[in-house]
Formats: structure tokens, C-alpha cells, sequence
């Protein structure tokens, strides 16, 4: 069963990126098809998304470690022991 948690959290980082990177596309493709900047949306917090964006890959990364290395069994052990 571990091995199936380690796989699904390397599937859940990719899917993050791969997210990341057809919002991007797709931000971008709106943009260029834009005719003029009166049809332009502008959101004044729209710098946030980038930083939830890379939020949500860090977290999603530092969990596939974890569960590729043995971290998490490997504390829990180590506790166990004291």
C-alpha cells in the first residue's frame, strides 16, 4: 500500500504542474487574442495566483519526497524506539 501513496503523490505533483502550466497557456492565449485593452480583464490581487500556484507545488513536492524517501515511517519508528 505504500508504494501505491508514493506513486499517487508523484501523480499529484505532475498533475500540479501540468495545471500550472495550461493556466499559464491559457492566461497567455487570452491575452494575445485580446483586440484591444478595454476588453483586457485586470484583477488589482492577481499576483496572488502565481504565489498559490507555487505554494501548492512546493507542498505537493515536499509530500512526494516524503513518501519516496520513507521519511514519514521513518519518524514514526524512530519515535516509537524513545
Amino acid at each position: 500500500m505504500r508504494a501505491v501513496f508514493r506513486w499517487w503523490a508523484v501523480l499529484v505533483a505532475a498533475t500540479v504542474l501540468l495545471q500550472i502550466a495550461i493556466a499559464g497557456y491559457g492566461a497567455f492565449y487570452v491575452v494575445d487574442k485580446a483586440d484591444n485593452a478595454s476588453k483586457t480583464l485586470t484583477n488589482p490581487l492577481g499576483f496572488l495566483h502565481p504565489v498559490n500556484a507555487i505554494a501548492i507545488a512546493a507542498v505537493s513536492g515536499m509530500l512526494a519526497r516524503i513518501e519516496w524517501k520513507g521519511g514519514a515511517a521513518a519518524t514514526t519508528v524512530a519515535s516509537a524506539d524513545a
